[in-house]
């Protein structure tokens, strides 16, 4: 009885506004973490849920489990997706699911940390229509995709699929059996090893690269962007790239760190775009403004520094 109830209580959520949906859930024992937005028209069922921190689900999506459903914190589910089978999903953190994706997790389906699948892309983990008894293949099996995956539009993984670490494919790509890690996944018989395509960016195209974001943004926000020196203005807040420890440090400025080893304190905003942290001081209005926008058109998802935060509350 006490299941038909949750159950009935997750449908009619449906139509709730989010904070009031979040509140419900919390209240039916599942575990939902802080700044989670469910959006409304949303089917969200399951026996077990579980979310981080600022997860987000767009609308009109259909995610209904007969077992376990777990989202990472600071993952995006977008809308017009379909998540459904008797099985159990699981998405890690900073993960992404595009428009149009179907899941099918009739035997579990598990996507890694900072992964993402292209629009219209398909996951199957069964496949069992045709008899049996007539000798056709009965399959129901987990299927696994890694960390820092990535499945260009209209992939299509099949039943049991292994995708390792640090996979990138293709668009249109038929994925089936098992993708080793460090691949760029061109077809079943052409694969070429993931650093041919990819390489980490010298220090000068870094710097290069938070300009091109602070402009960007700017130009998309209608504020006036400037450069003073080792300044860069946006309206009237300033910033600076560092590479380099700096003492002392300013208040009023937000520093970009573009190297490894620096570690500035809580007394001032900073993003670092190597280990995609950032200071607890950025949680406001302009900079959850400027997160969504590095994360949308540059890839770069950023999480609060739990250190920094700690350093704040004199723990």
């Amino acid at each position: 009885m006490g299941a038909k109830i949750n159950s009935v209580f997750l449908y009619l959520s449906t139509f709730l506004p989010s904070f009031l949906r979040v509140l419900l859930l919390r209240m039916l024992g599942h575990k939902i973490g802080r700044h989670v937005h469910i959006s409304i028209l949303t089917i969200l069922h399951a026996p077990k849920i579980e979310m981080g921190d600022n997860v987000r689900i767009g609308p009109l999506n259909i995610i209904k489990c007969g077992e376990e459903v777990k989202i990472g914190f600071s993952s995006q589910i977008s809308f017009l997706v379909i998540i459904y089978g008797r099985g159990s999903f699981r998405l890690g953190a900073r993960s992404y699911v595009s428009i149009k994706t179907f899941i099918d997790t009739a035997g579990g389906v598990e996507i890694g940390d900072y992964s993402g699948t292209g629009p219209g892309t398909m996951i199957f983990s069964h496949a069992s229509f045709l008899p049996p008894t007539k000798g056709f293949p009965r399959v129901i099996k987990k299927t696994t995709i890694g960390n820092y995956v990535w499945l260009g539009g209209m992939n299509f993984v099949t039943a049991g699929s292994v995708i390792g670490d640090h996979v990138m494919s293709l668009p249109g790509s038929v994925i089936s059996k098992q993708v080793d890690s460090e691949i760029f996944f061109i077809g079943k018989d052409q694969q070429l090893t993931l650093s041919k395509v990819c390489k980490r960016m010298s220090e000068i195209e870094t710097r290069s690269l938070v300009k091109e974001i602070l402009q960007d943004f700017a130009q998309l926000e209608k504020i006036g962007f400037e450069e003073d020196g080792e300044f860069l203005y946006i309206g009237r807040r300033r910033f600076q790239i560092i590479s380099d420890p700096l003492d002392p440090l300013d208040p009023g400025t937000i520093y970009f760190v573009i190297s490894d080893g620096i570690r500035l304190p809580g007394k001032v905003r900073w993003y670092n775009v190597l280990s995609l942290e950032c200071s607890p001081l950025c949680d406001n209005r302009f900079g959850k403004k400027l997160q969504v926008h590095m994360r949308k058109y540059f890839g770069l998802n950023f999480v609060y520094s739990r250190t920094d935060s700690q350093n704040r509350d004199g723990t």
